[in-house]
Order: C-alpha cells, then structure tokens, then sequence
C-alpha cells in the first residue's frame, strides 16, 4: 500500500487554486437547484460546491477512474485524481425572465492535470413557469440529473458509475435548449430539446486522445413526475465530426488498396461524419428516507470501429437519521460490430474489432452521512468486475490483470 503523490497530484493541486478564491467568493450560495441563491448584490447571485475525495485501489494491475476523460487514476493505494472536484457559479438576474450564468470547474481531466474550465456560460430566457430557453454553453440532459454530475453532493454514492454514464461521455455543448412544462394525469411533463456542438476530448485504452471537437449533438427527453416519482425517457445523438488518429494510417493503407472490400471495411471503420445514438429510461422514486433510482441505456453506432451496447444501473438508499446506508449494481456489455467480409482480415483490424468491446459490472455498497446543512461523507466500496480484462473501462491494465478490482472511497461533499 502507498500513498500517490507524484506530479500529478502536485497538478491537481495547483490547479484547483484557480477556482478557490472563486468558491470562497460565492459561499455560501446554492447549486444546480438544490439550495436557495444568496444574493451578492440587487441582481448577482452565486453558488459554490466541491468534493474532497481520496480512492483506495488494492490492485497493482489497473488504475480505477471516475470517468473517460481521465488517463489514470487510483493504482495500488491512495490517489487523490478520480473525485476532487471544485466549482463555482456566478448568475446575473436583471429581471424575472432573464439570467445570465457561468459556471466554472476544476477537475483531473485527458490533460494530466486539474485546470479550471468554463462548463456553464448561457442566457436564459424563461417567460412563465411553463417555458424556458437557453443560449450558449450548456449542460447536457443526456441521463436523469446528469446536468449535475459535477454536483456530488447532489447524489447518493460517491460518484455516478462509468459503466452507465460513461457510454456517452457529454457534459456540455454550445448551443440551446428549450423546456416546456405542462399539467398531465395528475402530474407534471417536462419535455426537453436540445441541439448544439461538443468540444471536449476523452481517452481510450491505448491513452489515445479522441477530440469531440465541432461533434453536432441533438436530442430531448419527455419525463413524467407525479410529486417523488419520476419517469424519464430520451434520446441523445451526436454526428462526430473528427478522425480516430490512430486509425489514420490504416484507413489510408486499406484505401491505397483499391479493391471494393478494402475501401467497404475503410468506410465500416472510420469515425468522421458517424452518429451514436444513445436512448435512455430512468425512473426515481424518492419517498420519506427511502430513495431508489433505475436505468437503462441503449447505444447504437454508426461506425464499426465502435461496439453497440446497453447498461443498466440500480440504487437503493433508506435513510436512518444523518445516515443513509445505500446498495448499487450496474452492468454494462456490448456486441460485436464485425461482420463477414469475405476474406481474412489482417491483425490490426481484428484488433480495432476488439479493442472496440466492452463488458463489465460493479456493486456498490456505502454510506453517506448528512452531518452538516450542506456537507456530507460518503464511504464507498466498489466491487469491479471485468469478465474479459481487455473489456474493462477502468485505465492501464497490466498483462495477466484477472478482471477484477476492489476501490474504497472516501468523499466530502459540500455546498459552501
């Protein structure tokens, strides 16, 4: 066992200085809905949140991450890297209808370091309660309250898991969204549209960089909420407008070949100018201290380089006074995209065909204990497992990794 605390920590650290003076600007103040604003001034309010967290990996064999955006994260001991998250948010009002937002993060990210980024900056314009518009860079509602994601103190366990929200790695576009509520069977519909363009990078197995640069996104959602029960169905699809560059020069060698096959696997293999379609069910049910939550997700992608799969997700937490012992399982798995092309296919397309596979599922078992207003510790145990070791999502597996990985996490979640 050992503590990391290299250079990346180090970064980590200096980059959430950037964002500190800002938090402790906005404190104490409300986020994403979960609290009242405080008023800065006649027409500025703020908000403040952040976790604290330290992870625990027992393997030597791989590095448990938070996320695909992250390279690296908890090997063989201690690592700061998945969940220290710090964020603050300014909100301009000069009247009812209009508001003006910016919202700024620092987490560890594809770029080996913590460094402050603007992931909210929009106008919204709402007329009534019954209808809102916003312009700019935006949150994406791509899975039930994923425009909070960031929040951890706005969920129960210690993080959202990667096998369900990380098949569709979105958390902002620039662009708009459009909301409408209205009265129906006793409840209330929210229907949601949104379309825009992403800008952000992800990592793969290989810690090849993908660029989601100038990617089009559009999608919606339809939710039914009869007051704690939520039902929730949408659709998210995003066009890629970049290049896999590690599959450049084997594009370009199977299109130097100039055979009708080799050009049909060039097409099935590139990424440029292909849809993933992601659909998504959820359904919440929040009722005195009990709190339970179900999903499903469904991918499809145009490209062959990409696997189709689904995930599904579970979590139950019943509250005991502060504390609210909680239980998670989540699976996700994907389909083979290869098909019979006639001929024998060298190894570095059978590779592609491979590498594109995913399985792997997790238990979740904590506790999370409320012992201030807006602050709360979360100790969480994740139990991963990886039935086919190159399918894992987690980062930097070593040969003869058997699959399986123990986390302990430890949290603090606070809004200021």
């Amino acid at each position: 066992m050992k503590l990391q605390a290299g250079s990346q920590e180090i970064q980590l650290k200096s980059g959430m200085l950037g964002l500190a003076a800002a938090v402790l600007f906005c404190a104490p103040m409300a986020v994403a809905g979960e609290t009242s604003d405080r008023p800065l001034s006649d027409h500025v309010s703020g908000a403040a949140f952040g976790t604290l967290g330290i992870a625990y990996n027992a393997s030597r064999d791989v590095e448990f991450v938070r996320n695909l955006s992250q390279p690296d994260g908890a090997r063989d001991g201690f690592s700061l890297l998945p969940d220290t998250i710090l964020g603050a948010q300014l909100k301009y009002r000069p009247s009812p209808q209009w508001e003006l937002v910016l919202q700024a993060i620092s987490k560890y990210d594809y770029r080996e370091k913590a460094t402050p980024t603007v992931s909210w900056a929009y106008v919204g314009y709402s007329p009534s309660p019954l209808g809102s518009l916003r312009l700019g860079r935006i949150g994406v509602d791509s899975y039930l309250d994923s425009d909070t994601r960031n929040v951890g103190f706005s969920y129960l366990p210690a993080r959202r898991p990667i096998e369900h929200y990380g098949l569709l790695e979105l958390t902002w576009i620039e662009g708009a969204d459009f909301t409408l509520n209205t009265s129906l069977a006793g409840g209330i519909l929210t229907a949601k549209a949104y379309a825009g363009v992403a800008g952000e990078k992800i990592v793969d197995r290989e810690q090849q960089r993908y660029s989601l640069d100038d990617s089009r996104v559009v999608g919606g959602y339809l939710q039914q909420q009869w007051g704690e029960l939520r039902l929730r169905s949408g659709i998210s699809s995003i066009r890629l407008q970049q290049e896999n560059s590690a599959l450049v020069p084997l594009l370009a060698g199977l299109s130097a070949l100039g055979t009708a096959e080799a050009d049909r696997l060039a097409g099935d293999l590139a990424l440029e100018n292909t849809w993933i379609r992601n659909w998504s069910t959820s359904l919440a049910w929040n009722r005195g201290a009990l709190q339970t939550e179900l999903h499903y997700n469904r991918r499809r992608a145009e490209s062959r380089g990409l696997a189709d799969g689904y995930s599904a997700y579970a979590l139950a937490g019943y509250r005991f006074g502060a504390v609210t012992p909680f239980i998670g399982y989540v699976t996700a798995d994907s389909e083979s995209s290869r098909r019979n092309y006639g001929f024998e296919l060298p190894e570095p397309v059978e590779f592609i065909f491979r590498s594109a596979l995913y399985e792997q599922r997790s238990w979740q078992l904590g506790a999370r204990y409320d012992f201030a207003n807006k602050a709360a510790l979360t100790l969480q145990l994740d139990r991963v497992d990886a039935p086919i070791p190159e399918g894992a999502l987690l980062r930097q597996s070593r040969p003869g990794w058997n699959g399986d990985a123990t986390v302990i996490s430890l949290t603090l979640d606070f809004i200021l």
